[in-house]
């Protein structure tokens, strides 16, 4: 339903435009809280990344807030939270693999760099993690205490590749690294 979730952005100017839902691909669906279930399957919000892509370019900073509730600490590959890139090039993505989450960041050379860990976890238990990154600063919080604040993480936001941009919750572009 386009007024269950839906995502509001800003244009160039900050002024706020039209909202988007969130698509829902595979077997992911809004539970009965109308928060995204992930397991075998994904959410795009590719309407609105051109405005988003143009916002986080511009001010060089990145904050990504989530309420996380991982199905299994034991899955075999990595599981895709967020990812944020084009057909097939990536600028970012959350990563859950097996009990530790992960941040893929493009560099400013064009080629991504070693996944940062940002966290632990102990169980699957439901938590709240919120991941910053500025001019080279990344700091990750979770359960509102900081876990992180790993030193020479470096990417540039400018080169991001900006034609036919993608935002997947729970996969990535081809839908091939399911969270679930």
């Amino acid at each position: 339903n386009f007024f269950r979730n839906p995502i509001y952005a800003l244009n160039d100017a900050g002024e706020e435009i039209l909202a988007y839902a969130l698509t829902a691909s595979g077997r992911a669906h809004y539970d009965r809280n109308f928060a995204m279930v992930l397991g075998g399957g994904g959410f795009n919000a590719d309407k609105v990344m051109p405005h988003l892509a143009a916002q986080w370019m511009k001010s060089g900073a990145l904050t990504i807030e989530a309420f996380l509730a991982p199905l299994d600490l034991a899955q075999p590959e990595p599981g895709v939270l967020l990812w944020f890139g084009t057909d097939g090039s990536l600028n970012f993505a959350l990563q859950q693999v097996k009990n530790k989450i992960l941040l893929l960041l493009l560099a400013g050379t064009g080629l991504p760099k070693a996944p940062v860990e940002l966290c632990t976890l102990e169980d699957a238990k439901p938590f709240h993690l919120i991941v910053t990154y500025a001019n080279g600063s990344l700091v990750c919080y979770k359960n509102g205490k900081e876990v992180a604040r790993p030193k020479g993480v470096t990417g540039d936001f400018k080169k991001w590749d900006t034609t036919h941009m993608i935002l997947a919750f729970g996969n990535d572009w081809q839908g091939t690294h399911g969270s679930g």
